[in-house]
């Protein structure tokens, strides 16, 4: 859910508008975006908004950012192609300008310029940001640079913000060859089918995958919507090298020797949408994982989908499937920079302040524990969380605010987006259920939702509540809201959301 503004007095810019995948037990909830609040009190200030590069998280509220801010769209190649295959759908197409490695741009007073970093994805980029002689280097998701140096120009840097997902762990990670070496291995082990599931946004996995696949003599079958756009984009622009030779359908794979095919399949965080939850169930009539078979996990777990993880792996195992997951085997390397790389960043960089992004709390504060053995002291590392704003004058850091920074909830299936009272009224809903009071003629009625009472305890409630005020054989409905409430509340310790019909 990422989502940076960089202002100056006259002009703005946004760095990424991102969306985070809800938790399951958030009722109904698919993801979660920025709350747009700020932006849009800002909105004659705002000139584009600048992605760094095509995950979800970083371009996955592009739609809801189009349909409240009218913005110009600056990224890579790649990117680009995501974000129009989003918008394809929309009434007035974004104006995307595809930028180059090194170009610069001006936006009144703010001046711009992308720089290529690695990462899982191709096109990332990192940013340059400059005003008035103040710099700063914004790098979100990336794994390496090859030479930060030649891409700051020989500029001082007043600022750093640097991607912190790595900065808990001090082990070197594997490269992406020993990941194709090792799926290379696991392809000519396995006598049966090879289901692979991966991020549908990882590219070079996918390469890798293909590589495999080409080396041991195996057809890819594509499962999944985001997989296959991503692969057939990836395929068009270069990224991947695969031919129609190399694919089968579903449908002709089913008759296939089992030792010739790999499932390339969407759904590596158990999603209860996706492919490989389908396959898993058994509700493909062309696809069946049966003894024998392999699935193979070449991705990480997203904190919040352990449970779906393990129920996939759980019915898996009852196929007779043997599951193979990182770090049990070498499948999957993070596409973010280890430790030792973030330190060469912050050293060859030497900024003035360093503010550690991307990750959670205890991401930050252990990337900040790494600046200060780089030789960022304690009053030079900026410890920033959600809303929070920091203004420099004269290039220190002169004041720190708390500006808007809610979230907006967005149910799929109907496009509907719930601020937080709606959430928590489905979140009451969903634990505590629903009461519908009626009055008719003077007699009160009541339906409940979610659970369900004894005739003795509606006779309870629906005496209680009438002993509230009663005027004229009319019912005060606001103290019968209330008495029904405080009923439920002290006879069953329960909440329920309390409605009149």
């Amino acid at each position: 859910m990422n989502l940076y503004v960089y202002e100056s007095d006259s002009s703005a810019v946004i760095v990424d508008y991102g969306i985070k995948f809800a938790d399951p037990q958030i009722c109904g909830i698919d993801w979660i975006a920025p709350d747009t609040a700020y932006l849009e009190s800002i909105r004659h200030k705002l000139k584009a908004v600048l992605f760094t590069h095509g995950h979800e998280d970083h371009i996955g509220g592009v739609l809801r950012m189009l349909s409240l801010l009218s913005l110009p769209i600056y990224t890579g190649r790649f990117t680009a192609e995501l974000i129009k295959h989003k918008t394809r759908n929309e009434k007035s197409f974004p104006q995307i300008t595809v930028i180059k490695d090194g170009e610069k741009l001006t936006f009144e007073d703010i001046n711009v310029c992308f720089f290529p970093v690695s990462h899982s994805i191709p096109d990332t980029s990192g940013i340059i940001l400059e005003h008035n002689g103040f710099t700063a280097v914004h790098l979100s998701d990336f794994l390496n640079i090859s030479d930060m140096k030649m891409a700051l120009s020989g500029n001082g840097v007043n600022l750093l913000l640097l991607d912190s997902t790595n900065a808990v762990s001090r082990k070197e990670p594997h490269t992406e060859d020993e990941v194709q070496r090792e799926l290379v291995k696991i392809f000519s082990e396995t006598r049966g089918k090879v289901f692979l599931t991966t991020f549908a946004s990882n590219v070079i996995r996918l390469n890798s995958v293909v590589i495999a696949a080409k080396a041991t003599g195996r057809k890819i079958v594509i499962e999944g919507a985001a997989m296959e756009r991503t692969v057939s984009i990836a395929a068009r622009l270069g990224y991947i090298y695969i031919s129609e030779n190399d694919l089968i359908p579903a449908k002709t794979a089913f008759n296939e020797e089992p030792s010739s095919v790999v499932y390339l399949v969407s759904g590596c965080q158990g999603e209860l949408s996706s492919a490989l939850h389908s396959i898993v169930k058994g509700e493909r009539k062309a696809i069946n994982i049966s003894e024998g078979d392999t699935l193979i996990f070449s991705s990480r777990v997203i904190p919040g989908n352990e449970i779906n993880i393990s129920a996939i792996i759980n019915s898996t195992a009852r196929l007779g499937a043997e599951i193979v997951q990182f770090p049990d085997r070498p499948v999957h390397i993070s596409g973010h920079a280890s430790v030792r790389e973030l330190k060469r960043v912050i050293t060859d960089i030497s900024p003035e302040y360093f503010v550690p992004i991307h990750g959670e709390y205890r991401h930050l504060a252990a990337h900040a524990g790494l600046a200060a053995e780089a030789g960022i002291s304690g009053e030079r590392c900026l410890s920033l969380e959600t809303g929070d704003q920091i203004i420099f004058e004269d290039g220190k850091p002169a004041e720190k605010r708390i500006i808007d920074s809610g979230r907006a909830y967005i149910d799929k299936r109907g496009d509907f987006v719930l601020n937080e009272t709606e959430l928590y009224e489905r979140k009451r809903i969903a634990r505590d259920g629903l009461v519908l009071i009626k009055t008719t003629d003077g007699k009160l009625s009541l339906r409940t939702y979610g659970f369900k009472l004894t005739p003795e305890q509606e006779a309870m409630v629906l005496s209680y509540a009438a002993d509230s005020d009663k005027t004229q054989g009319c019912f005060d409905e606001e103290l019968v809201l209330k008495a029904v409430k405080r009923f439920f509340k002290k006879t069953f310790n329960r909440r329920p959301l309390v409605e009149l019909l």
